[in-house]
Formats: structure tokens, C-alpha cells, sequence
């Protein structure tokens, strides 16, 4: 959710709407979570704020390991050099 205001809006979204009935749930952003008690999802959104919402934390890119982020950067930098490798030849060529 996406507040394009510069005023502080409410926001209550029944969750018979989005079919999730879920009382905990996270920004996937601020990594904060939210407890929703009633049937409604209710924030309050600051001007201009960003609110990720999700049911489980794990979704968010940001809450992965530290060893799988660099796991995954290692393997792109060997798919690049590959590519500079693989063009090196094409242009000798």
C-alpha cells in the first residue's frame, strides 16, 4: 500500500476481502509486524509511506541468510565472468 498524499491516512481492508484470515501479519519492508484483532486490517499510513504487507516474514528477500546472500552473489559473478569469457572467444573469432 502506497499512501501518494501529503496527509496521514486510515486504512481498514476487511479480511473477508483479501480471503487471508490471518491475525499476524509483517511489513515486508520496515520488517515490522502487525496484529490485527478485529476482521479488518487497520494502519495508519504517513504521508507519502510505503507498507509491504505479508503473512510470514520468510517472504521478504531482505530476512534471507547471510550465507545465501552471498552464496547467490558469488554464483553471479561467476555467470558474468562466464559471459566475459564466452564473448572474449566470439570476438577472437
Amino acid at each position: 500500500m502506497i499512501n501518494i498524499t501529503d496527509d496521514e491516512i486510515q486504512i481498514a481492508i476487511p479480511l473477508k476481502e483479501v480471503q487471508i484470515f490471518k491475525q499476524e501479519w509483517y511489513d515486508l519492508i520496515r520488517q515490522d509486524k502487525h496484529t490485527f484483532e478485529d476482521e479488518n486490517i487497520s494502519l495508519t499510513l504517513k504521508p507519502y509511506d510505503v507498507v509491504w504487507l505479508g503473512t510470514s516474514i520468510t517472504n521478504s528477500p531482505q530476512r534471507r541468510s547471510p550465507d545465501k546472500k552471498r552464496r547467490g552473489q558469488d554464483e553471479d559473478k561467476k555467470a558474468i565472468k562466464r559471459r566475459e569469457l564466452k564473448d572474449k572467444k566470439t570476438n577472437r573469432q
